[in-house]
Parts: structure tokens; sequence; C-alpha cells
């Protein structure tokens, strides 16, 4: 997703990317998505990354390293601002917790536009054909064991999976 500028002849100022699992995966398409991040912030644009994949080795525009350990959870957001090229926001995502409201960041002059990426996830999957997924089956990869337990019940609470039988709980 591109912000453009309509004043400046429609320049790109903010450039949003949620993250593929071909971004994550070591290979041809990561070595893509690296150059097109570099892209972004050779030109000075800003740069929004979202990343909701859990399986692939970490691809933010910022080094790993440098997040603090309370940051590195399941998903992760990271936003880089045209004005501070050598710094960047982390956004804590955890699995269990609500997707959090981020700042996207437009002209310099310009206040940062809230983006609640909860609605933005719920709405996908009103829209999208997610009932026909087998909520049964575990994911690839597979939870945490405190996130498989919290899964289980949030898909048994929706009726997507069935109840356990009493002798087996």
């Amino acid at each position: 997703i591109t912000i453009l500028h309509a004043g400046s002849g429609n320049r790109v100022i903010t450039a949003i990317e949620f993250l593929s699992p071909t971004n994550k995966i070591p290979g041809p398409s990561r070595e893509r998505y690296r150059r097109k991040q570099q892209d972004y912030i050779d030109a000075g644009l800003n740069l929004v990354e979202i990343d909701l994949i859990r399986a692939g080795v970490f691809t933010l525009a910022v080094p790993h390293r440098s997040i603090d350990e309370h940051y590195r959870t399941t998903y992760q957001i990271c936003v880089r601002r045209m004005m501070r090229p050598d710094a960047a926001e982390v956004y804590r995502a955890p699995l269990q917790e609500r997707l959090p409201i981020i700042r996207i960041p437009l002209r310099p002059k310009d206040r940062d536009v809230p983006l609640d990426l909860q609605d933005v996830i719920d709405q996908c999957y009103r829209r999208g054909r997610y009932s026909v997924i087998n909520y049964q089956a575990d994911p690839i990869p597979q939870f945490s064991l405190p996130e498989a337990r919290w899964a289980d019940e949030l898909l048994r609470a929706a009726g997507l999976r069935p109840e356990l039988d009493e002798n087996r709980k």
C-alpha cells in the first residue's frame, strides 16, 4: 500500500508493507523484498512493516538485536520515519492480545494517522472466505503450548471446534 502526496505529482511518501511468507523464507523472494525495503529507506520514504507471519526469519527493516526482549512478540510492526531514518518504532503484537492501533506517518508537517490493525483484520476476516478453513487442525507452524491453549479456547467459544467431552478434559 502506498500513500501519495497529491500536491507533489503523486509522489510516494509512505509505504505500508504486509509481510508475506515468501518475504521471510531465505531465497530470491526474500532478497527482492530486502532490496525493496532498502530502496524505500534510500528514497527517504516512511516505511511501515506489518509482520503477521509466524514462520520464517526476521525480516523487518530494523536489526533484530536492537529490539528489546519485551517487544519480541508473535507478531511485530515496525515504523521507520523519513525524518528519523536511523530510528524505528516497534509495536508489540502478542497473539493473545488485540492488535495495536499504529501511527502511520505522512509528511513531516502532517499529523500521524491512526490505523486500528485489529479492525482491519476483523474486516478482512468477515469479507474473506475464512469459514472454509479447517479450524480442527493445528496451524503450521504450531503454536507454543500457552498460545495453543488460548487459541483452542477461542475456537471452541466461537463454535469452530467441538467442545471437549467432560471425561476428556
